[in-house]
């Protein structure tokens, strides 16, 4: 019974992953598709268009997880997603004349790619003395 009962905790904590896997790919495709819709829309300068485009990428995409769904990719797909979501709305909303909120966006890029270098050079064995 015991063996029965262990095998199926197993089984619930594998498709439990499969599951989250799943749900972590389908929120990666929803942001990549999101992303390129509004870089769409900015290439057309289609401003307003490409900020809502950005901004529903930005509240999908969660900065404490790695919605990529792979095994393979580091925990920083995320921080770099996040890097160039907030470029990009940036760029859009300087084009409007919105600097105070592109100086907020570009500083918030900053501090995403600062954090995304910070842990690709100490996952290299390198350490940031600042």
């Amino acid at each position: 019974n015991s063996h029965r009962s262990l095998a199926s905790t197993n089984s619930r904590k594998s498709a439990s992953v499969a599951s989250q896997k799943s749900v972590n790919s389908n929120r990666g495709n929803k942001i990549s598709s999101l992303q390129q819709k509004g870089k769409t829309q900015l290439e057309g300068k289609h401003y307003a268009e490409a900020i809502k485009s950005f901004t529903l990428a930005i509240r999908t995409c969660d900065p404490s997880q790695d919605w990529s769904g792979s095994d393979d990719d580091n925990a920083n797909g995320t921080g770099r997603t996040m890097t160039v979501l907030y470029r990009y709305r940036c760029e859009s909303l300087y084009e409007i004349g919105l600097y105070d909120l592109a100086v907020a966006d570009a500083r918030k890029a900053l501090k995403f790619e600062q954090s995304t270098t910070k842990s690709d050079l100490s996952d290299n064995g390198l350490v940031l003395r600042g």
